[in-house]
């Protein structure tokens, strides 16, 4: 009687073994990682959507030195010119001749800014869209929302 008592709990034990062993396999295989998520949960954008629907966060993104196109409409003269932007915002531009000038002039999703220098003359300004520094803002943007430009 031993013996078969033996045996029926032998058989238990390798049952309920069996038993964890496939709760265990489950909850591995249903829980396990993806690496792939940060990818899977990125929603897919085209350049072009990226700059008509957001740009006013991108230009946020836009910050450091580029050449643009500043025009000044008093002498109707157009120069390429070094300037600072910071903010997606052109606040100095360089002359050649190693001035400067100042202003607070905001870049639209095509590219123009318009803004009065010190001495109350307009100027119109351009910034090529294709630009790196508009790529580059462009793609810290998405990578902080989680969008992918495709």
């Amino acid at each position: 009687m031993e013996k078969g008592i033996l045996i029926n709990l032998s058989q238990k034990l390798k049952n309920s073994f069996i038993f964890n062993l496939l709760i265990l396999i489950f909850l591995a295989t249903s829980c396990s990682i993806n690496t792939n998520d940060k990818y899977e949960n990125k929603k897919i954008l085209s350049r072009e959507e990226a700059i008509n629907n957001y740009w006013d966060e991108i230009k946020e993104y836009i910050d450091g030195t580029e050449m643009i196109e500043a025009c000044s409409l008093e002498s109707g003269n157009c120069y390429d010119l070094e300037a600072d932007i910071e903010d997606g915002v052109i606040v100095r531009i360089y002359s050649p001749n190693g001035g400067y000038l100042d202003f607070l002039a905001e870049i639209d999703e095509d590219g123009y800014a318009s803004d009065l220098d010190k001495y109350g003359n307009d100027w119109e300004f351009y910034i090529d869209m294709d630009s790196s520094i508009i790529d580059e803002a462009i793609y810290n943007w998405a990578q902080d929302n989680d969008y992918e430009i495709e």
